[in-house]
């Protein structure tokens, strides 16, 4: 999301809330995709479609578990084939 000329993103940890300022490097001019730079790291959990009554430091808890990152997947045993 944008404040001014700021890009942000709310990150959920530990059960809370909070917002983190991004820094967001060149833009892909064919998805209009831009690199993020710094803010996150992988793994965070972020809300995609945040809404105006978020408040920083707020509680939370997840609807539904997350879904499992690539790294996990590749980490995680291979099924057992007859």
């Amino acid at each position: 999301m944008r404040e001014g000329d700021k890009a942000l993103a709310w990150r959920v940890k530990d059960g809370k809330i909070q917002k983190v300022t991004l820094a967001l490097g060149d833009r892909d001019p064919r998805t209009g995709d831009f690199v993020l730079r710094d803010g996150l790291a992988a793994g965070d959990q972020v809300i995609r479609h945040p809404n105006a009554l978020l408040k920083d430091g707020q509680l939370v808890q997840a609807a539904t578990p997350p879904a499992p990152t690539k790294a996990a997947a590749k980490d995680a045993p291979a099924p057992a084939r007859n």
